[in-house]
């Protein structure tokens, strides 16, 4: 594949999904919507449409369109559409292409293209180093590379958004809520209380998985020299978070150490969610 011909990125996220032309690391344009405009035909294949005369603007032809999705009736709702108005043709993201790391995982047919996509970036850009790679969007997921650019799997758990509806949704006296970063751990009024519980328990929440994960890795996978840096015990984070009215990824890739990167953290962690 020509470094130099621009590719079309599709991200089919469960809340939100980015359309991005790419020409090596350069992005030329960039669009996001609702991944529930994409589950109707009608708005598919308008969207598509809209879309494809946007790219055309950039007067490249598309080479090929790369397709990272976790809802597959949106993606086999849409796509066709767009392969149809850019003259492309797709590559779903699945465990069965050749990837620059090795899958160990029990069942690699049931690993999300988002959990490839961010482990495949973390194993090109920290060769030979074990890496944590945390996602946070509508799950947070967390994916576990060994120094060997080994997969060995991670976990899934709710993300801050979801785990705020779920509250104000089952609990009948509880408000709505975002989720914003406050200096405050105890709260004086029950919408203090929330936001506090929401940020800090994420936090950490975060701060301690990362903790367990080192010392497991350390001790049955013997990682402990080169795990996000030279200097000691790190972590290379992959991060993302949905601002309001404007979806977009943030990639921080950082030692978890380092003071910028634990203010980086915070100030991705507390950006308010989308509420849809």
């Amino acid at each position: 594949m020509s470094a130099t011909k621009p590719i079309l990125a599709l991200n089919v996220g469960n809340t939100h999904t980015t359309l991005a032309v790419l020409r090596g690391k350069r992005m030329l344009w960039r669009s996001t919507v609702k991944t529930a405009q994409l589950l109707n035909q009608r708005n598919a294949k308008c969207l598509a449409k809209a879309w494809g005369e946007e790219i055309s603007k950039c007067r490249e032809q598309i080479q090929h369109i790369g397709v990272a999705s976790v809802v597959p009736k949106a993606t086999q709702t849409f796509l066709p559409w767009l392969e149809k108005n850019v003259r492309a043709e797709s590559y779903i993201i699945s465990a069965s292409l050749k990837l620059p790391f090795e899958i160990r995982y029990r069942t690699p047919q049931t690993l999300g293209a988002d959990r490839i996509a961010v482990a495949a970036f973390a194993a090109e850009h920290f060769p030979s180093q074990a890496v944590i790679v945390i996602d946070f969007g509508t799950a947070i997921t967390y994916d576990i590379l060994t120094s060997g650019a080994h997969y060995l799997g991670g976990l899934i758990l709710a993300g801050a958004h979801t785990a705020a509806a779920s509250l104000w949704q089952r609990a009948a006296q509880l408000p709505e809520f975002q989720l914003r970063k406050t200096s405050k751990l105890i709260g004086s009024s029950t919408v203090e209380c929330l936001e506090a519980g929401l940020f800090w328990g994420k936090v950490a929440e975060t701060e301690g998985l990362i903790a367990k994960l080192k010392v497991e890795l350390k001790r049955k996978y013997r990682e402990s020299k080169n795990f996000g840096g030279s200097n000691g015990w790190g972590c290379s984070g992959v991060c993302t978070h949905c601002c309001h009215n404007r979806p977009c990824r943030k990639r921080c890739c950082a030692l978890w150490h380092s003071r910028n990167c634990r203010k980086k953290f915070y100030d991705d962690l507390s950006q308010p969610v989308f509420k849809g």
